[in-house]
């Protein structure tokens, strides 16, 4: 499997042998969607920004939803569904960050350590 990137680069999955390699650019994606995650949570400015980005499940360019629930082989309807019951849970009750770790942490087996 092999993701264009908007520089015109590859990055061949099936011939990178090395997990090592690739925990960088793991540890960038799940950045993102922490990031996205905070500000789906927050009723700041961004939070219309966040639901969007979440909710996009058409526009398949680098570093949107779809793509990097593809390239971690998370299943973005399910992520989604996490995000809502968060979201609502933390406006019942406060907090937030614990959650998103627990979140993230299911995805422990694509290489992100706890």
């Amino acid at each position: 499997m092999s993701f264009n990137t908007e520089s015109g680069s590859y990055l061949d999955l099936e011939h990178t042998n090395d997990d090592v390699f690739l925990e960088p650019e793991r540890r960038l994606l799940f950045a993102i969607f922490e990031r996205a995650v905070r500000d789906f949570l927050s009723d700041s400015e961004h939070y219309e920004d966040a639901k969007s980005w979440f909710y996009n499940k058409e526009d398949f360019y680098t570093f949107s939803c779809p793509w990097i629930c593809d390239y971690l082989g998370i299943d973005q309807e399910r992520l989604v569904e996490k995000v809502e019951n968060l979201r609502y849970v933390c406006k019942a009750r406060g907090g937030g960050t614990r959650e998103i770790y627990e979140i993230l942490g299911d995805y422990t087996k694509f290489g992100m350590a706890a």
